[in-house]
């Protein structure tokens, strides 16, 4: 019988959520749909602009971004899968081409903020992508910690994701801050790419107060 997780990406893939890459990882397509609005309503703004991207995964956003002209620090998790080796890699062969990204660990919340070399990062980041970060509740206050460190007034922050059980309980801690203005981009201008009609995918701007 299959674990939970296999069952759970199946059905993903049946949704169309899910792209395998080579070398074992995958992207979740919702990306690509964060990354085809952002083309069309953002691609000049990028140039120069320091773009942080939380749980990164293997990088494919990211690099594509700094391809647009941001510079962009890219962050995974440690731990098992390689991802963030694979993510680094990337971040290495993009400055190769002359891009600027980076790859970082970071686990999200006060702990890991401690024990990552963002530590001393004083700079303030002018965006932040969060990309299919909300499927697990348990890990919503240690994002939403992370979030309120590395924005300043100003910071414009670009979230997508498929909706799941609890999805939209971070936008209520998010609400609860007081510090942030939320938009949510109407259906009619988000391209999904193929994906779907079932996979309810929602996309966000969201503006630090």
């Amino acid at each position: 019988m299959a674990g939970r997780k296999e069952m759970e990406a199946k059905g993903e893939e049946e949704l169309g959520e899910v792209r395998r890459l080579e070398g074992g990882g995958h992207l979740w397509k919702a990306s690509l749909v964060l990354l085809e609005f952002l083309d069309k309503k953002e691609k000049g703004n990028f140039k120069g602009k320091k773009l942080l991207e939380l749980g990164a995964g293997e990088g494919v956003l990211a690099e594509a971004l700094s391809k647009m002209g941001a510079k962009v620090t890219a962050t995974e998790r440690g731990g098992g899968g390689g991802c963030l080796d694979r993510l680094k890699m990337k971040a290495d062969m993009a400055c190769a081409a002359g891009l600027s990204m980076k790859a970082v660990e970071l686990e999200w919340g006060e702990r890991g903020w401690e024990l990552s070399e963002l530590k001393s990062h004083v700079e303030t980041f002018d965006y932040v992508i969060l990309s299919e970060l909300f499927y697990d509740q348990e890990s919503h206050e240690d994002l939403l910690w992370t979030l309120l460190r590395v924005t300043v007034p100003g910071s414009i922050v670009y979230s997508v994701f498929c909706d799941r059980p609890f999805s939209f309980m971070f936008f209520a801690l998010l609400h609860d801050t007081g510090e942030f203005d939320v938009e949510e981009i109407p259906e009619a201008e988000v391209d999904k790419l193929g994906m779907s009609e079932e996979a309810q995918i929602h996309l966000h701007k969201i503006v630090r107060r």
